[in-house]
């Protein structure tokens, strides 16, 4: 196909019966910057005449001219030229049809879609009179074709570029977190998904002198999903992250079949300890903040932590990515008796 020039470019269809008239038209458009096409003058030597025309020329156009007398609505290449479906399939890509016929006689013998147009009368008597309104509606369709493929090759650049953006967003990123937040909660999980090892007093009811009360008669140590008890805490409005940490939550891993496990009848679980403090794991990670807090009525002040921002959004990852069970996880260990217990508590010692 023939490259297109930065002007209107004009296919003029015609008998060659009229091409006086038409050479006439094709220099004065030529001087008023707009590139005629016509067969004789375009098809090279030794090119098939019809993919000359149909291929390099009409398509390559702005608007077609067909200029209708006797001798064009009895040549059969005209009549090719101006197909009906051939006029819609041009008129989709943007091409403007613009019949003028030489005397208003010959409408009566066009084609009775083409007779639906309308066809001035363009000959060598009003010719000067024609042409400036036959140039303003080349030009203007040429300027509403190239606004409307610019147009659309922009939808088609926006609707490119917004695939590609969806396409990279799930390669690198298919969830609600960023990648960096991503890799650093992954790797957050793996240094807290383990489970953690608990020791609680174990405590059973003793009569003594009439009264009842709770003895400590050993130490149970278990392990529970630090996970867990982390988000079960969150959930239930706690900010404060502690001592009393596990000793809010003790109601709700005191499990039947835990407490089945302590070779003890009637036994209670009370006092529950983390073996390894967690609290400077959940510091470096960000996850908790340090706070002082004043006491004005006993003076002085004492430090506490309370979960960061990142905390909860890092529960919210855990969440988003099903991290959690509906349950939560104990596991029994060990019980040592009460007396044991003070052997080893002095040894260590």
């Amino acid at each position: 196909m023939k490259e297109r020039v930065n002007k209107p470019r004009a296919f003029l269809s015609y008998a060659s019966e009229d091409e006086a008239l038409i050479e006439r038209v094709e220099h004065d458009l030529r001087n008023c910057q707009i590139e005629p096409w016509r067969d004789r003058r375009e098809i090279r030597d030794g090119r098939p005449w019809l993919e000359s025309i149909f291929e390099e020329g009409l398509p390559t156009c702005d608007v077609i001219i067909a200029y209708f007398t006797e001798n064009s609505l009895s040549s059969g290449m005209v009549a090719k030229e101006v197909d009906a479906a051939q006029i819609r399939q041009l008129a989709d890509s943007g091409i403007s049809f613009l019949p003028y016929v030489n005397r208003s006689e010959t409408r009566g013998q066009m084609r009775i879609d083409l007779q639906a147009l309308h066809c001035r009368v363009w000959n060598n008597e009003n010719y000067y009179e024609v042409l400036p309104s036959v140039v303003a509606e080349i030009w203007r369709s040429y300027m509403e074709r190239n606004t409307a493929i610019a147009i659309s090759q922009e939808k088609t650049r926006r609707l490119e570029v917004e695939l590609e953006l969806e396409r990279l967003r799930s390669t690198l990123n298919d969830s609600a977190f960023t990648p960096q937040e991503e890799r650093e909660f992954q790797h957050i999980y793996s240094k807290l998904q383990e489970s953690a090892e608990v020791v609680s007093s174990v405590l059973v009811q003793r009569t003594r002198d009439g009264k009842t009360n709770w003895i400590e008669v050993g130490v149970c140590t278990f392990r529970i999903s630090f996970i867990e008890a982390l988000k079960r805490n969150i959930d239930s409005g706690r900010r404060y992250f502690g001592h009393g940490f596990l000793n809010e939550i003790a109601k709700e891993i005191r499990t039947p079949s835990l407490l089945a496990s302590i070779p003890i009848e009637n036994a209670r679980l009370d006092s529950f300890e983390f073996q390894t403090d967690l609290t400077p794991t959940l510091m470096i990670f960000g996850l908790l903040t340090q706070v002082r807090e004043e006491h004005r009525l006993l003076g002085g002040h004492t430090y506490s932590h309370i979960y960061s921002e990142k905390m909860y959004r890092f529960v919210s990852w855990l969440d988003y990515h099903g991290k959690f069970s509906d349950q939560h996880s104990s596991e029994f260990i060990e019980f040592i008796p009460q007396e044991l217990a003070h052997e080893q508590a002095a040894s260590n010692s």
